[in-house]
Parts: structure tokens; C-alpha cells; sequence
């Protein structure tokens, strides 16, 4: 989103007037692809995995226990909160085979390819490669990246067979999940280490792609439950539609492992850990201040990392538990304009008390420290290229049965302090009231804060435009940090209602209204003249302040029909609408373009999802999206097919389809303007479990 930014100086003006500063982007998109690319964890799984459609009832799917709405496990259908759960179900019948492609099946989560390696993801608009409003977590460890605000998708991959399931929270869930959790919060769940025991080996090739995994599951003679893994991955490079050579392949490999035990009757622990490598091909614009002033590469972005979680849960007694978690996170990226080695430790803890039979306490505390160094090209200068920051956090929960089992009130808190903006205050109220077992009512009001990332504050970013004059002086754009920059802050209003007319018949409605204010924005500043280093030049700055303000709103329905004991149906339908502006003494031309057109209008899901057979499954997915004005992409409408075959006892046969209805379209284009498009994909996907 910040290589939107890279724009003249006049005023918004017309049509036409944005189509030049979209077309200025292209020059320059690239130097500055820099800046826009680069807790505890849920309780026990729920449900498993079933190829039996009856097997899984409506009255099942509503009994779903979620943990990420309160920390503690609860009823999804009655929640005080816009929640989606996709189960492992869901993601095996869809054929999706990476998370992104899982998360397009959960309602307001907007999902983009960008090519063959990088995702374009937002909840409730903001949507961008990183999306800097929705906390990401996988099994309770933050993959939120500080250095840039946002989740480089890419790399947040683990054996899809292993998610137990994906809890999404459409809007904020900062009083628990603390700062970053603005629009949404997303909790990737893997399985105890018992529900994998045995042998798994899984291989598929397509056009594009092919992938390969092996897991094997054991238990110890002191009944310890553990799992080892390993998958490798390559996936060729998407289409140009711009004949530029084709440069985004993308390869990665992966190893991990889970330790599952009971202690004794009343505790617990989890060991869990990955590492990983892979190369992304991608285009980089770099710029220098010496000639040449611009080079074009096209290379392999290098990127690896490991980390290491445990976690352990007591049970004092029949009112009262507790977990204390803890985690290392190491993580390495190297790009043609930086390089950067970041390290993460985190420490939670989390008490939970029945005080009274109608009351329960929850808090918790937590601390973190994350340090990295960077290396980077000259035109590429942070104000300290290496940091050592401490997040300090606490919270408390107090949820009430005002009436039993009919009516629930949630008030909590998270206060923390971080090194960028200091204390940060983060309250909310919910209310849940369940008139009948077949309805619930629920509203939510809350505040949320994205706090500054180092970029936001230290960069110093500066992108070659042009020579200008008969001297053919040098002429530069530079994006540079603040660090005045403040916390960008949400107070968001929410309602719901989920109500089940028949016993086969489900719908879910949320609506939210949202209000902004120091919002991102890059201001124009005074032309400098810089001598040196290197070829004396015209600099024009951006500097990055909290000059934006606004609202967005919209609401998604949902829809479940069991039509038959052997083939249900499911629909969504989101709509978004997002009006911002800039305060008075701001000179920001290109944010809120680029913010209220990256991001959808409207997206509609359709899923069909039928047996058979005992031994045959047939699923289908119909999606539309809405157009990105800001992004140059037309609206579009696909259809992905999975029919799946187990012939014997332990092998799965599965035909996976995606984008059936044209031979490409374009979903995302990045701040470079890369005109990649995503083909007609078929994969054939084996798995053997013994």
C-alpha cells in the first residue's frame, strides 16, 4: 500500500488526473517495494475430519468450540463476535493446499494472488501483501512482522492435513490479542499430537506445481504423543501478461515436530517447533545514486527460519486453571535492496478463575523482546539498522452471566507498553443474548490501535524518477519515516444475529461500522537538493504521518443448508464500503485511492459439497470479487472442483481444480505493477495413511 505513495503533488482532481498518478507509479514502484512487502494458543481440538456429510450435522457445526473470540473455549454460535471456524473438513474438501486458499472460504476475508509465491490478504478492507491490520497466529505464535506491519504470507505453511482448524475474527480483537488485531484476527490451529499417529505420505504434481510430504506419528512408552514431518514444494512461475519474462517461481521446504502430553489428570504440555527454506523469484526495481541510477534484477529472494514453542496447562481445580507458553522465532530474508536477521522471544501467561457460578475472570500477562539487523543499498537507509525493542502486556477479562445460559456481558482490557508509542490502552464490551437455542443476538464495541512498524519511523527510501532539464539533473521520489509516527486507531461497532429456522438451515449476519483516525498518510514535504553522495540530485519526500482519518462499513451473511443427509450448501455474500479523508493540513494524494481501491466491494461464495458415494466426494467452489480500481483489476469470477476417491482402505485420490472457468486473470498487482496473472490450474493429489 505504501508504494502508492510514490505520486506528484497536485491535488486529486479527476479521473484522469488519477490515472496519471497511477501511471507515475510504475516508474518508480519498484525501488520502493521495500516499504509495502517486506499469546496463548487454542485450548483442545473440536471436531475431526469426516468424508460422511451426515456424519457432521448442522447441529454439530453449531457446537463448534471456538478459543480465540475470549481465550477460553466456547460455542461458536453463540459468541459475542463475527466468527468463522474452517474446519479441517472444510479445507480437505476444497482442495485448498495452501492457507491463503483456505481462508478465501470464510466470509469478509478478501484474498488475492499475487503470483506463484506472495498473497494479497484483508479482513474488512486494508487489503495488501501484508495486511497491517490482521493478527496472524499459528498454534498462539505471532507472525506478525514489526519490520514492515504485516504477514508475509509466503512462508506460514505447515502440512495442510495437520490444521486442525482456522478460527477467523472479523473485527477487533486487541483486548486479548493486543496491538496489530485491528480488522481481524487469525488463529491457525494444528492437531494434538495423538489425532496423528501412523504414517501419512502425500504427493501431487499439476501444470504448475508440484508438492511432496511425509508424516510419521508415535507414541513413547511414557505415553508421549509426537509427530515428525517434512514437505517440499515448487510451483512454476505465473503468466505476464506484459511479455516481461516470466521471474516468480517459488520453492520451499519444511521440517517440524509436536509433542503432546498428559502429565497427570490435571496438566499438560506441547512442544512444537519447524524450520524452513525457500526462494521467491521476483523483480526489483533497485535505484543508486551512482550510475546507473536504475537497474532492473530479477533474482531469487532468499528466505529461511525456525522456531521453537512450548507451552504448558494446569488445572488447580474445578473453578480455576492456567497455561504459561513461551516461544523462539528466528527468522532471515534476503532481497536484491536488504537483507534482515530478526530474532523473537515471547513469554505468556494466562490465569482463568470461576469466581462465582455466574462469573468468570480471565488475565494474563505477557512479555516479548525482538531484535534484528539490516543490511540494505544506499538508497535503501534506515535511521538504525539494527533494533532491540521490548512489548510489555497485560490484560483482564470479566465475562457475566447477567442470565443464565441467555444472557452473557464481556468486559476486558489489554494495556501494553512498546517501544514505538508507548502505553497503549485497548478496552471492549460484548453482549450476547440467546433468546431461544436457535437464535443468538450479539453487539461489540471496542478499540483497537496498529502500532508503528520500523519502517514507519527509521526509512529512508529513495526510487529514481527521471532526469529532468537541459543539465538532465537526476530526479528522485524518497518515502521517508517519522518518528513522530503515532498508533493508528480503531473504535469499531459491531452486531450480529445467527439464527437456525429449521433444523438443516443456518444463516449468520454481521454488520460493523468502523472509525479511523491517524490513519497512514505520506505527505508531500519541500524539494531538497543533495550533493552527495554520488550524483548530485532533486529529492522529493513523502514523509509518512498520521494525517488520515474515516470510517468504513458493510456486513457478510452466511448461509448452511443440509439439503440431503449426502450434499449440503453453503453461501456468503460481504459487502464493504470504505470513505476516507485527509486532515486539513495534509498534502497526501494517493492513500486513500490506494486504500479504498485495493479492497473488493463485494465478494460472493458459493460451495456445494456432496457424496457420492461411500467412497466418492464431489466439491465445488463459485466465487465472485468484486473489482480493485486501485490495483488495475477487474471484477472476476472463478470456480475450483475437488472430486475425491478413496479406491481402498488409507488412499485418497483427489482431482483438484482451480480458476476453471478462463485460462487466467489477474487477482492482485503489487506496488512494482507486475502484470502477473493466474492461470487455469489442475492438480492430481495422492495421499496414503497407514
Amino acid at each position: 500500500m505504501l508504494g502508492a505513495a510514490k505520486n506528484n503533488i497536485n491535488g486529486p482532481g479527476s479521473k484522469a488526473a488519477r490515472m496519471r498518478r497511477r501511471s507515475k507509479l510504475r516508474a518508480i514502484g519498484g525501488a520502493l517495494a521495500f516499504c509495502c512487502s517486506g499469546n496463548l494458543s487454542a485450548a483442545e481440538h473440536m471436531i475431526a475430519s469426516t468424508s460422511d456429510l451426515a456424519n457432521l450435522t448442522l447441529a454439530d457445526l453449531l457446537a463448534i468450540e471456538v478459543t480465540s473470540v475470549s481465550r477460553s473455549p466456547e460455542k461458536t454460535w453463540t459468541a459475542a463476535a463475527a466468527v468463522h471456524v474452517i474446519t479441517q473438513d472444510d479445507i480437505r474438501r476444497s482442495g485448498a493446499r495452501t492457507i491463503p486458499d483456505a481462508l478465501r472460504l470464510a466470509p469478509g476475508v478478501d484474498v488475492a494472488q499475487i503470483d506463484a509465491g506472495k498473497w494479497a490478504i484483508g479482513v474488512r478492507g486494508f487489503q495488501d501483501r501484508l495486511a497491517r491490520s490482521v493478527l496472524v497466529m499459528i498454534d498462539g505464535r505471532s507472525v506478525y512482522s514489526p519490520l514492515f506491519a504485516g504477514t508475509y504470507w509466503e512462508v506460514q505453511d505447515t502440512l495442510i492435513e495437520d490444521i486442525d482448524r482456522i478460527e477467523v475474527i472479523r473485527g477487533p480483537g486487541g483486548t486479548l490479542w493486543g496491538a496489530n488485531a485491528v480488522n481481524g484476527v487469525i488463529n491457525i490451529i494444528t492437531k494434538h499430537a495423538e489425532e496423528t499417529q501412523g504414517t501419512l505420505v502425500g504427493f501431487g504434481a499439476g501444470r504448475d506445481t508440484w508438492e511432496a510430504s511425509v508424516r510419521q506419528g508415535a507414541k513413547t512408552a511414557d505415553g508421549t504423543y509426537f509427530r515428525l514431518y517434512a514437505k517440499s514444494l515448487d510451483r512454476a512461475p505465473q503468466p505476464h501478461a506484459d511479455a516481461i519474462p516470466d521471474y516468480d517461481n517459488f520453492r520451499m521446504s519444511r521440517a517440524g515436530f509436536r509433542a503432546d502430553k498428559a502429565h497427570s489428570a490435571r496438566a499438560d504440555w506441547t512442544l512444537q517447533g519447524d524450520v524452513y527454506q525457500a526462494a521467491a523469484g521476483q523483480r526489483t526495481v533497485v535505484s543508486s545514486f551512482f550510475e546507473p541510477l536504475s537497474r532492473i534484477v530479477d533474482g531469487n529472494v532468499k528466505l529461511s527460519g525456525a522456531n521453537l514453542l512450548g507451552r504448558w496447562r494446569q488445572r488447580v481445580d474445578a473453578t480455576t486453571d492456567w497455561s504459561l507458553q513461551a516461544y523462539y522465532d528466528h527468522t532471515e530474508r534476503d532481497e536484491p535492496t536488504f537483507s534482515e536477521i530478526r530474532d523473537t522471544i515471547d513469554i505468556d501467561f494466562q490465569r482463568r478463575t470461576r469466581i462465582t457460578p455466574r462469573q468468570e475472570l480471565t488475565w494474563g500477562l505477557g512479555w516479548r523482546w525482538m531484535g534484528n539487523s539490516i543490511d540494505s543499498v544506499q538508497t535503501l537507509a534506515l535511521a538504525r539498522s539494527r533494533r532491540n525493542d521490548l512489548l510489555f502486556t497485560g490484560f483482564v477479562q470479566d465475562a457475566i452471566e447477567v442470565v443464565p445460559d441467555r444472557l452473557r456481558l464481556t468486559l476486558g482490557t489489554k494495556l501494553e507498553h512498546n517501544d514505538y508509542s508507548g502505553f497503549e490502552l485497548q478496552p471492549s464490551a460484548r453482549l450476547a443474548w440467546t433468546p431461544t437455542d436457535a437464535q443468538t443476538l450479539w453487539a461489540a464495541v471496542s478499540r483497537a490501535v496498529r502500532t508503528p512498524s520500523q519502517v514507519d519511523t527509521d526509512v529512508a527510501a529513495s526510487a529514481f524518477v527521471a532526469r529532468l532539464g537541459p543539465l538532465a539533473i537526476p530526479a528522485y521520489f524518497r518515502l521517508q519515516g517519522n518518528p513522530d509516527f503515532v498508533s493508528e486507531k480503531l473504535i469499531a461497532y459491531e452486531a450480529g444475529y445467527r439464527v437456525r429456522p429449521a433444523r438443516n438451515f443456518s444463516l449468520d449476519l454481521a454488520a460493523f461500522y468502523n472509525r479511523y483516525s491517524d490513519l497512514l498518510s505520506a505527505d508531500a514535504g519541500n524539494l531538497l537538493i543533495e550533493l552527495a553522495p554520488g550524483t548530485p540530485r532533486l529529492v522529493l519526500p513523502f514523509v509518512f504521518g498520521n494525517k488520515l482519518h474515516g470510517r468504513t462499513y458493510g456486513g457478510e451473511l452466511a448461509a448452511d443448508w443440509a439439503l440431503q443427509p449426502w450434499w449440503r450448501l453453503r453461501a456468503s455474500h460481504a459487502i464493504l464500503r470504505i470513505d476516507l479523508d485527509q486532515d486539513s493540513d495534509s498534502t497526501d494524494v494517493t492513500m486513500i485511492d490506494s486504500v479504498t481501491g485495493s479492497s473488493p466491494r463485494n465478494v460472493t461464495l458459493l460451495r456445494s459439497s456432496m457424496n457420492l458415494g461411500p467412497a466418492a466426494d464431489l466439491d465445488l467452489i463459485l466465487r465472485h470479487v468484486g473489482a480493485l480500481p486501485a490495483r488495475n483489476v477487474d471484477s472476476y469470477t472463478a470456480l475450483d472442483m475437488q472430486l475425491s476417491w478413496r479406491p481402498t482402505r488409507g488412499l485418497t485420490l483427489s482431482l483438484i481444480g482451480r480458476n476453471l472457468l478462463d485460462d487466467r486473470h489477474a487477482e492482485f498487482r503489487g506496488d512494482n505493477e507486475e502484470n502477473v496473472e493466474i492461470r487455469r490450474a489442475v492438480l492430481l493429489y495422492a495421499r496414503v495413511e497407514f
